[in-house]
């Protein structure tokens, strides 16, 4: 029997039979490293940011604007203690009376006059004359405050500053002129100086509820006209 002679083929692998491909499975292999390499650096930052990326900072509550305003301390000053006018060492002339005013009675002095008498008589008859008419009831006289003792004060209202004068830093005197009753009330308040600003309409809203002890002539109480000054002053 003839031997056949057989020649056994062993598969070469890829590099044997194409050593041109073994550079790229090399380069490839580089490759896949590359990119395993960058996707474990992405992943390692990541990581790192994560804390940052999952927390977000709470909203801000909204700040309401709140203003400030400045306010200025006023202090009220209370006027000083009205002064009394002292008694007028002149007479003063008396101003003209109005119609529903009383009248007022100034004493005149009685002027004498000398009539020369020879020392002779003459008689006659007087014929009857009737008896004059009985002389109407006197009005109440007003006598003037320096004739007489001045009304001492029982109560007073102290008058107030109104907003405008003390905005204003307005200081001044009020002169009034009172009339003062036979029971002490004040009957009627006359103008003589003033001030703007509501303070002369303050001083004699005021002065109206003033109480007065009556004045008296010869035992009995009488109506008086009186002056008086109110001060107007800030502290």
């Amino acid at each position: 029997m003839r031997e056949r002679a057989t020649n056994s083929v062993q598969p070469a692998g890829a590099a044997g039979l194409y050593p041109w491909l073994a550079p790229d499975r090399e380069h490839r292999r580089l490759l896949q490293a590359a990119v395993l390499l960058a996707v474990a650096v992405h992943l390692w930052l990541f990581a790192l940011n994560w804390p940052q990326l999952t927390t977000r900072p709470a909203p801000e509550a909204g700040v309401d604007n709140i203003h400030v305003l400045k306010l200025q301390e006023i202090h009220f000053a209370e006027p000083k203690p009205l002064e009394e006018v002292p008694k007028p060492r002149k007479k003063v002339q008396m101003p003209a009376l109005r119609p529903n005013e009383p009248e007022i009675i100034e004493r005149q002095p009685v002027e004498q006059i000398d009539i020369p008498w020879d020392g002779q008589a003459v008689l006659g008859v007087i014929d009857e004359v009737p008896p004059p008419p009985a002389p109407p009831a006197p009005a109440p006289r007003i006598v003037d405050v320096g004739e007489i003792e001045a009304p001492r004060v029982l109560g007073r209202v102290e008058p107030a500053y109104t907003r405008a004068a003390i905005v204003a830093r307005l200081e001044g005197a009020v002169i009034l002129e009172l009339v003062i009753g036979e029971d002490g009330t004040v009957e009627s308040v006359r103008v003589l100086r003033s001030l703007p600003l509501g303070l002369t309409e303050r001083a004699v809203a005021a002065v109206r509820r003033w109480r007065f002890e009556p004045s008296t002539l010869d035992g009995r109480p009488i109506k008086v006209r009186y002056r008086l000054t109110v001060h107007f002053q800030l502290r």
